[in-house]
């Protein structure tokens, strides 16, 4: 199995990156023989999508664009597993993770049957004012488009405690890996 991970938030050692680290953790406790990249997207060079629509006109799975995606999707497709860590930004994703997600049109009818797994963390008090319902409800439209398994969500306030210190969501971030990747988990 490959697990390709993409880490959405500037921060190297922030808060998302906590909750992206506890749970690929998790994933080699559980099989430390499963293939995991780890991406961050902020070191790519991701062009947004021009909505040209040449993908889907006979070059399914070939944008026009050529940068750092053309890697990427290769890696992706290669991946039984995706998982999307985020912060919330202005109750959104980031520029970089939302680059990303459009540009999943070009290969959207080869995403089919993957699981995706989305981590995020905000900076409130309460998840139904931090934006996080936006990046839930956005990740649901994407599944229901190209046929990926939403699997598994988590979401973290940092706004009282640092993730890092967070010891109940590092430990429910490193479970969330370990049953993702179980034998058991994986039957239909």
């Amino acid at each position: 199995m490959t697990v390709t991970a993409l880490m959405g938030s500037p921060r190297k050692t922030g808060n998302t990156a906590a909750l992206l680290d506890a749970s690929l953790a998790g994933i080699k406790t559980a099989n430390p023989d499963i293939d995991v990249n780890r991406i961050d997207l902020n070191e790519l060079d991701v062009k947004h999508c021009r909505g040209c629509s040449a993908c889907q006109r006979g070059l399914e799975g070939h944008c026009i664009l050529k940068d750092d995606m053309t890697g990427l999707y290769e890696m992706i497709l290669r991946s039984e597993v995706l998982v999307i860590a985020t912060p919330v930004f202005t109750f959104s994703v980031p520029a970089p993770v939302k680059a990303v997600m459009d540009r999943f049109f070009a290969v959207s009818t080869r995403l089919r049957g993957r699981k995706i797994v989305l981590l995020s963390t905000y900076g409130d008090t309460l998840e139904d004012r931090s934006g996080f319902l936006n990046i839930d409800n956005m990740m649901k439209g994407l599944c229901g488009y190209t046929g990926m398994d939403y699997a598994r969500k988590l979401a973290v306030s940092s706004a009282m405690t640092p993730v890092k210190d967070n010891t109940d969501a590092l430990r429910t971030a490193g479970d969330l890996g370990s049953a993702l990747v179980r034998p058991e988990s994986n039957k239909q």
